[in-house]
């Protein structure tokens, strides 16, 4: 069962957001559900929510920690919601994040719904008195019958997977799990119905376990009802953010009829 979530409605649509990580867990039109939230997961503060989509920031991955980043498990201001709107805000100091990467930033995040689509906007400010790089993932894990079975079409070119190195020739890709690709190429790409369209990222993330996970907050069997598609901003390959200017980027996701 969910936490309880501050929600939005635009027709048949409804969104539910935590203050927990400001932390998306469902989306849903006409009672369909887009989004995947292990059976489980835990919830509340301290907690990444196994599902939804967490906000990984000021960086990704095993760089420092905790993992992904400051604010995935950080309890989010709710600064204002509207009829089919959500803003949020956090901020940290002292970050102590690989070198070179912001110490003194705050990050909002809006999102807006219509009827058929979901737009996130995040903006990050450097707060300190030094240019800072910063990782940014939006990490979405969607919500599929058989991952076996869903095409992802519009990702191609060279990528990372666990170590490995290899490149994808032409635009359509059926997982086959576990897979932890980092793609150097951000474009609008379907996920099954759903179209994500990123602004201002560098790289997608493709990523599934498989079965033999090993994570205890994602039941037997539950690996193969969904799949993340991310889109990445990997500071290494951008210009440090100069002390008091912010950044802005977004990714709608919208579902064809």
């Amino acid at each position: 069962m969910l936490p309880e979530l501050i929600s939005v409605t635009a027709g048949d649509a409804t969104i539910g957001v935590s203050p927990d990580g400001a932390q998306l867990l469902t989306w849903t039109i006409a009672e369909r559900e887009f989004i995947f939230v292990s059976s489980t997961s835990g919830f509340g503060p301290g907690v990444s929510a196994r599902g939804g989509i967490p906000i990984c920031f000021p960086w990704f991955g095993r760089k420092a920690e905790p993992s992904h980043g400051l604010v995935r498990t950080t309890r989010w201001a709710v600064e204002a919601v509207s009829d089919t709107s959500i803003r949020a805000t956090t901020s940290f100091t002292d970050g102590n994040g690989p070198s070179g990467y912001l110490t003194d930033a705050s990050i909002e995040v809006t999102f807006t719904l219509t009827d058929r689509s979901l737009r996130m906007e995040v903006r990050v400010t450097n707060d300190g008195e030094d240019p800072g790089q910063f990782d940014l993932a939006l990490h979405t894990y969607y919500a599929v019958s058989d991952v076996s079975h869903v095409k992802i079409s519009g990702i191609t070119g060279n990528y990372t997977d666990t170590g490995d190195s290899g490149s994808q020739e032409g635009l359509t890709l059926i997982p086959a799990p576990p897979l932890d690709r980092i793609y150097t190429m951000s474009a609008p790409t379907t996920i099954g119905q759903v179209v994500m369209e990123p602004h201002g990222f560098t790289n997608t993330v493709v990523w599934n376990p498989g079965a033999d996970h090993g994570l205890t907050d994602l039941a037997d069997g539950e690996n193969t009802q969904f799949i993340c598609v991310e889109p990445m901003r990997d500071g290494a390959r951008c210009a440090s953010l100069a002390p008091g200017d912010t950044a802005m980027l977004a990714m709608t996701l919208t579902v064809s009829e």
